[in-house]
């Protein structure tokens, strides 16, 4: 409660335990250039473990955690205005969630849209009073009362009557959100046209939702991937330290270095160069060579009156798409002369080429993409999306006006949340602009959180 019961404290703290010197600091005495006031000390605390405490005032402590903002607190016998209590804690969970898509200016202008607007007044189910930017809908109003409410949301009654979620407030309406047990927003919310969220808060928090699950999802999928990638090479995945692996990737932990494989912002060649060497080098030069030859599994091109590359220094020989990688144009591609199935075509990043280039260098040659033929190219797409009714029409909907021919589609439902669900395809594609067109395309259906181009074999 006051400067000298800290100094008191730390004290007793010192009597106790064997303090670390070098960790001490003294902030009351000498604050930072913010402002910021306390005593740092460490100590050897139970089972020989360093514990850091920090001692500071009730005053001190809310500036550290809410800075000058803070202070409007201790003013007038320390009563504050419950209304710029939530603006203060919204402006913080702004900054400290920013959604990185977000510019300088756009910050500005979210700021200025939430705090300039005019209000109204709502009433809760029990009574209290609620003050809203005018235009605000009862999702709104449920984002306003807790995020996880907002996520839950699937109705509302206004003044006792249920009422669509597009509806905006007035002033001395009495609103009551019913909810679902499971979060599931809808990607609908955050179409301005449709006014489910009319207010910048409340769509920066459903954005948050969806950015979140993208990344669990890719995370989940990079993972396994790797971990089959590994597992087709006779390498021991479990004993790789993919934190620490993260880390030279410049990511925090093994989450992010997954979702990174999944969205193929880390190959698999970069990734394997980065394990080390103790590990990858268990795999004999016999096993590279039957495990390389016996997952080939390529197929003929489908034109035979002319072949869909150049090749550099071969006569006439068959050529044929390998099917671990799926090769499409303008993918960088080199070619593989096979004991008995003429030369396979391979992106230069496919993982079953790893370590064969040292071993078999006279059997790579260069090639190249033809420009002027027109063909169509098998490529493996991975879907995670939320279970709901007309998904799979939507899907095959938007492939059919696309023209894009389906070769074979899978679904396996999520065993863990059973509103999940991954869907494996693979379809026909002249090039990788029409690919990404139609990964752009299908990633804007709703219900679904993810789609990129999959590199494993589908059944």
């Amino acid at each position: 409660d006051t400067i000298e019961n800290c100094y008191r404290s730390m004290t007793v703290i010192h009597a106790l335990w064997r303090d670390i010197p070098q960790e001490f600091d003294d902030y009351i005495s000498h604050p930072k250039p913010n402002g910021y006031q306390s005593l740092h000390t460490a100590v050897i605390g139970p089972f020989g473990r360093a514990v850091e405490v920090q001692i500071r005032t009730e005053r001190m402590h809310e500036h550290a955690e809410r800075g000058v903002a803070a202070h409007w607190r201790y003013k007038e016998g320390g009563k504050g205005d419950p209304n710029l209590e939530r603006q203060i804690d919204w402006i913080r969970e702004i900054l400290e969630h920013k959604d990185a898509s977000l510019s300088s200016e756009d910050l500005v202008d979210l700021f200025k849209a939430e705090l300039t607007h005019e209000r109204i007044y709502v009433i809760t189910p029990k009574g209290d009073v609620m003050d809203l930017p005018k235009s605000a809908t009862p999702l709104d109003f449920a984002y306003y009362i807790h995020t996880d409410i907002g996520h839950r949301c699937r109705g509302a009654r206004v003044n006792g009557r249920i009422m669509p979620l597009t509806t905006e407030l007035q002033s001395g309406d009495r609103i009551e959100v019913l909810t679902a047990k499971q979060a599931i927003p809808s990607r609908d919310w955050l179409q301005l046209h449709l006014g489910y969220l009319n207010t910048s808060r409340a769509r920066s928090k459903a954005r948050l939702w969806f950015r979140e699950q993208n990344k669990q999802a890719a995370t989940q999928a990079g993972k396994e991937a790797i971990e089959q990638s590994f597992k087709r090479l006779s390498l021991p995945f479990k004993e790789v330290d993919w934190n620490q692996l993260a880390v030279n990737f410049n990511y925090s932990n093994s989450d992010g270095l997954f979702a990174a494989f999944a969205n193929d912002e880390v190959s698999f060649n970069r990734l394997l160069n980065k394990v080390p060497k103790s590990i990858t080098q268990s795999l004999a030069q016999e096993q590279q060579e039957s495990h390389f030859e016996s997952v080939l599994k390529i197929r003929p091109t489908q034109a035979n009156t002319g072949e869909p590359v150049n090749i550099q220094g071969v006569g006439n020989l068959m050529v044929q798409m390998a099917q671990c990688c799926n090769p499409v144009p303008p993918d960088p591609i080199i070619g593989f002369i096979t004991l008995s199935r003429g030369i396979s075509i391979h992106k230069q990043d496919c993982s079953n080429l790893l370590n064969m280039e040292s071993f078999h260098k006279e059997r790579f040659i260069n090639i190249s993409w033809h420009t002027d033929r027109e063909q169509q190219y098998a490529v493996n797409i991975r879907i995670i999306a939320i279970s709901r009714s007309k998904l799979f029409y939507d899907i095959s909907s938007l492939l059919s006006a696309e023209g894009v021919d389906i070769v074979s589609f899978n679904t396996a439902k999520d065993a863990a949340d059973q509103t999940g669900m991954t869907i494996d395809m693979q379809v026909q594609v002249k090039d990788l602009l029409e690919l990404n067109r139609l990964i752009e395309k299908l990633n804007q259906l709703s219900g679904i959180l993810s789609v990129y181009r999959s590199h494993e074999k589908r059944p």
